[in-house]
């Protein structure tokens, strides 16, 4: 995926506003989302290589052209650029200064970090998806809570939910699992379950949620592209 394709989707990733240049003051606030764990002083060394002119912004055929050229060792520019180019750099001389880090293992190990929360996430909605449809297909709303409150306090504490939920419904859940669910349900994080919260839950549409995922996820592997092309342009 390291082409021209993916570098032009890069930059449409990243240039929110959509005039087609980033600014870049904006470029830097967008890797340090990214949660790459660069230094102020490795960020200007990769912005002074993309904006080598020092324009304060970058085009997105300059930004093409400058993430192209690490991966063929050459500007890829056309060649009335390549003429107006050389004449801006004998009238000035250009000042990249060169840093030497190991920035791809920071972007690597960031890339990994965003990925595993993002599955967690999946497989974690993927459970209660299946949790819900196994209560809506055992009883009603009404009838599941009254079973789960025992005590008939009118909501249900952290230990009554452990205790009677997974024999109710017959599912086989980790100490981990069931704490997993309770936080879940619990929208008010108070520590009790109170029906409109356990109501919520059981309507909740979880599809729709994994769907949102989904697009989340493509846009975790649009970041992955830009990590990638990052560390290229920074070696």
């Amino acid at each position: 995926m390291q082409n021209n394709k993916s570098i032009a989707q890069c930059f449409e990733f990243l240039d929110v506003s959509g005039t087609h240049t980033i600014q870049i003051p904006a470029l830097k606030s967008a890797l340090i989302r990214f949660q790459l764990n660069l230094s102020d002083k490795e960020l200007d060394v990769f912005c002074s290589r993309i904006d080598s002119l020092k324009k304060g912004y970058v085009s997105k055929k300059e930004f093409i052209s400058k993430f192209w050229a690490a991966y063929t060792y050459e500007e890829v520019f056309l060649e009335e650029e390549k003429t107006d180019k050389s004449k801006e750099l004998t009238s000035q001389k250009i000042d990249v200064p060169h840093i030497n880090v190991n920035l791809s293992h920071n972007i690597v190990e960031a890339s990994k970090k965003l990925k595993s929360e993002l599955e967690d996430k999946v497989k974690l909605v993927k459970m209660f998806s299946s949790i819900q449809r196994k209560i809506k297909l055992t009883m009603s709303v009404e009838k599941a809570f009254m079973k789960l409150d025992t005590l008939k306090n009118g909501y249900l504490s952290l230990r009554d939910f452990h205790l009677n939920f997974s024999n109710l419904f017959d599912l086989s859940l980790r100490e981990d699992e069931i704490r997993t669910l309770f936080q879940e349900i619990d929208i008010d994080h108070s520590g009790i379950l109170h029906y409109e919260e356990f109501e919520n839950f059981y309507n909740k549409n979880y599809r729709e949620v994994l769907k949102q995922l989904e697009v989340e996820r493509e846009q975790k592997n649009t970041q992955n592209e830009i990590f990638d092309h990052i560390i290229k342009v920074l070696k």
